[in-house]
Parts: C-alpha cells; sequence; structure tokens
C-alpha cells in the first residue's frame, strides 16, 4: 500500500483497536491479581487418598505416602528439614 492518507488511516486504525485491546487487557489483569489477594492458600504437599485407582495392588496414596516419607528422609539427610 502506498503512502498517503488512506493508508495514514488505515494504521491509526489499528493502533487505536490494540490500545483499546492493551487498556481492557490490563485492567483484566489487574482484577485477577487483585482476586489472588483474596484466595485462600492451599497445601498441595498432601496425598489424596482416595479408592477409585490402584496401582500393582496398592492404593495410589499408599504409594504417594511412601514417596513423600522418602522424600522426608533426603530432606533430613541434606539438613533442610
Amino acid at each position: 500500500m502506498e503512502h498517503g492518507p488512506r493508508r495514514d488511516a488505515l494504521v491509526q486504525c489499528y493502533a487505536d483497536a490494540l490500545k483499546t485491546v492493551w487498556i481492557v487487557m490490563c485492567a483484566l489483569a489487574g482484577a485477577a491479581g487483585l482476586a489472588s489477594l483474596l484466595t485462600k492458600r492451599l497445601n498441595l504437599d498432601v496425598a489424596l487418598e482416595t479408592e477409585q485407582r490402584f496401582v500393582n495392588g496398592a492404593k495410589i496414596a499408599d504409594e504417594e505416602k511412601r514417596m513423600s516419607s522418602r522424600d522426608d528422609e533426603f530432606d533430613v539427610w541434606l539438613g533442610l528439614d
């Protein structure tokens, strides 16, 4: 497209549209950031105890407990506990 008033108008429309999208997305990000301050912190380091699936005859929760006890032993060995 050649330089001229039509090209300048098109570039200006494109810039205005991007500016609007930028403002809306910044507002949504700010709102999400504020909402995250109000959420409850949940501990994800707990084993999920369920009877829905089994692995090699053992409950998954049992395997997770066994693995977490290994992690605890390793943390003590490293002095992280």
